[in-house]
């Protein structure tokens, strides 16, 4: 068995994304003693371990919520460094402050996780009251590693753990001081991670971010292609964050914008649509969110949209989305689809109310939402959800 395994290396067994291999075998040790003799757990101890690791999963999710299985796990990639080297995604999701994790605990977290040189993607999810406070974390305990290849990384964490000078503050700015490989990151909530006084040059490689706009301060990437914000509450400090946006695009690709809340400030549409030509005119894909908003107020937003679109050059793309798209008809959202091209020259196609069109032959013509997100850019926020 082993020996036809070890030819496939990059084959996954069915079922194994979300337990791993040493935790069924923990179980079986654990639970079943006595339904088998010593012999028999130490045949299925060998086989399981002969059948497992040579195709060990690359994408590991850690839920926080039973501490033996997670030492063990930690314990066997001690063990095990090979195991380690072979984990490219690593997730940790904790939604209870239920468990006494000791200081041992974040020990084995530590040195298990230290070991993951070939990490590229992470994910960290803490909802638990312990990342208020100044006792150990899950991103406090990862803020002094170092993952060489780290390129994709995403952080949730209570909001109240993201104010300034609490513990995951401080830890989030300095693993990402640590990290300058990373090129698609999320900071969730949207209130996230934002120090004025943090003096460091963060991320000089960052392509995709999906954040707080106030952070695009922090960052010395010169790569930046895609961004995705909340609307800004405090709108009339939208200029500082929105002047360092143009140093940290790449000029030579198209830049793409998207701009979400489930709840925006009206005051906040209109005096962000108003600053963005005076700061990004080449804008080549722009996208609005206000999902809650009523009808009137949708009405104002599409009008202020079609009296800044004249001020972009190169805008091909846009899209605007609502969560109830029966609250206006297609016939109105044809009008203002043509009172949009009718004063955008380089307009090509755009996404009204999850509904997508370009036009052909003269004429616009409806086609499918996800080809026109790939055709504007908008999937590529995929990588950082």
């Amino acid at each position: 068995m082993a020996s036809n395994t070890s030819q496939s290396p990059q084959r996954s067994p069915v079922g194994m994304t979300e337990r791993l291999p040493n935790e069924l075998l923990t179980e079986i040790v654990e639970y079943l003693p006595r339904r088998a003799d010593q012999a028999s757990l130490c045949l299925i101890s060998k086989l399981f371990h002969d059948v497992s690791l040579p195709f060990f999963d690359r994408t590991v999710v850690l839920p926080m919520t039973r501490s033996r299985q997670l030492k063990a796990f930690f314990r066997s990639i001690i063990a095990h460094p090979e195991r380690a080297d072979a984990t490219r995604s690593l997730t940790f999701t904790n939604q209870t402050s239920l468990l006494d994790f000791n200081p041992f605990f974040y020990d084995l977290l530590i040195e298990s996780t230290r070991l993951m040189k070939n990490l590229e993607h992470l994910r960290v999810q803490d909802w638990s009251e312990t990342a208020t406070m100044t006792e150990p974390s899950i991103i406090s305990c990862l803020a002094f590693l170092t993952f060489p290849c780290l390129s994709t990384c995403r952080i949730e964490i209570l909001p109240v753990a993201q104010g300034l000078g609490s513990n995951c503050h401080v830890a989030i700015g300095d693993f990402l001081e640590r990290h300058p490989t990373i090129t698609h990151l999320r900071l969730w909530p949207y209130g996230g991670f934002h120090d004025p006084t943090h003096t460091g040059a963060l991320l000089p490689r960052l392509e995709h971010y999906d954040g707080n706009l106030h952070f695009l301060t922090m960052l010395s990437s010169r790569c930046l292609r895609a961004a995705r914000f909340p609307w800004v509450l405090d709108w009339e400090e939208i200029d500082s964050p929105l002047e360092a946006l143009p140093s940290l695009l790449d000029a030579r690709l198209p830049t793409v914008l998207s701009f979400d809340d489930s709840c925006p400030s009206y005051n906040a549409i209109p005096s962000t649509l108003s600053a963005l030509p005076d700061y990004i005119p080449n804008l080549t894909s722009l996208k609005i969110c206000a999902r809650s908003m009523r009808v009137h107020s949708q009405t104002s937003v599409l009008n202020c949209l079609k009296e800044c679109l004249p001020r972009f050059s190169g805008l091909k793309y846009i899209a605007f989305e609502h969560s109830d798209p029966t609250l206006v008809s297609t016939n109105d959202d044809l009008l203002a689809l043509q009172a949009w091209a009718d004063v955008t020259p380089s307009f090509k196609a755009c996404s009204i109310r999850q509904r997508a069109w370009r036009k052909v032959d003269g004429l616009w013509e409806e086609y499918r939402e996800e080809e026109f997100d790939v055709e504007a850019g908008f999937s590529a926020f995929a990588k950082c959800v």
